[in-house]
């Protein structure tokens, strides 16, 4: 909502259906967006997907950019991508970059496991004649103080969706279990439950 600045009616690409990206998901949705099409491999992850917002869902990029630029002809492409990756590489941000439209917003919230990773490697005269912006954003650039508060209200209102999100609860005998449930994909979102002894 607050990087990518998505209006009513924008064609939104979400990269990745992992925690954050589920949740990019239901932040473009509520935002107002007419088509938010998630990019997942994991068909797994699909059904949440649309579940909590999105209109359309693919396996890669590729496809993606053609459905976007199908949806938005005169932008010719999304008016954001979100890129929600685990691993973000080079190939990525550029599909991401060629997937974006005339005008549109690139947002980073994945990162590369080397944080030194050059990992951005774009066209700048492309950049330039279409317009578009790259952006960063880390914890979907929000205001704890302000929005902690506004989730929960709109959580109570029905109007976001919290609970879906948890896929598991783990006790702390099984916390290798959920970080390998993570790792692998089998989970969205794992809960530790901190039993009291009795």
């Amino acid at each position: 909502m607050y990087a990518a600045e998505p209006e009513p009616g924008d064609t939104v690409i979400v990269v990745g259906a992992g925690g954050v990206g589920i949740n990019a998901i239901q932040g473009a949705r509520f935002s107002g967006a007419g088509n938010v099409i998630l990019v997942d491999p994991n068909e797994a992850k699909h059904a949440l997907a649309r579940d909590l917002g999105a209109s359309h869902v693919c396996r890669t990029l590729d496809e993606a950019a053609a459905l976007a630029a199908d949806l938005n002809p005169s932008a010719m492409g999304a008016d954001s991508t979100l890129v929600c990756t685990g691993e973000t590489t080079a190939e990525i941000v550029r599909a991401s970059f060629e997937a974006t439209g005339k005008g549109g917003t690139i947002v980073l919230a994945g990162m590369s496991e080397d944080v030194h990773d050059i990992n951005i490697q774009l066209p700048g005269t492309q950049l330039v004649f279409a317009e578009k912006r790259l952006q960063g954003t880390i914890f979907g650039s929000c205001s704890p103080t302000r929005d902690v508060p506004r989730v929960l209200s709109l959580y109570r209102q029905g109007l976001i969706k919290l609970d879906e999100l948890v896929s598991r609860t783990y006790g702390l005998d099984e916390i290798n279990q959920g970080f390998e449930d993570l790792r692998s994909g089998r989970n969205l979102r794992g809960v530790v439950a901190h039993r009291s002894a009795d």
